[in-house]
């Protein structure tokens, strides 16, 4: 339910929305799946109050500025594996 709000909150900063949903699902599901829905639930809730066209919203959601640029990317830098490499 908090995902629904950060959506309504960021709904025009994706560079925000990204990392704040991402953990806000992380405090309670711990599988890529919950948390993951945390974000897709955000973002179509931001989609939704930018009156953006659902038929868009799956293009939207893995366009590289929000699925390579952001989500891709804030992942990277929280694993262990990202932060070895830089």
């Amino acid at each position: 339910m908090r995902a629904m709000a950060i959506g309504l909150l960021f709904s025009n900063r994706y560079d925000v929305l990204i990392p704040i949903a991402i953990e806000s699902g992380r405090i309670t599901h711990n599988q890529v799946n919950g948390f993951m829905g945390a974000l897709v639930s955000a973002l179509f809730t931001a989609f939704a109050f930018n009156d953006i066209p659902i038929y868009q919203w799956p293009s939207l959601l893995f366009s590289k500025q929000i699925w390579e640029d952001g989500v891709v990317q804030y992942l990277k830098s929280r694993t262990e594996i990202g932060n070895k490499s830089k």
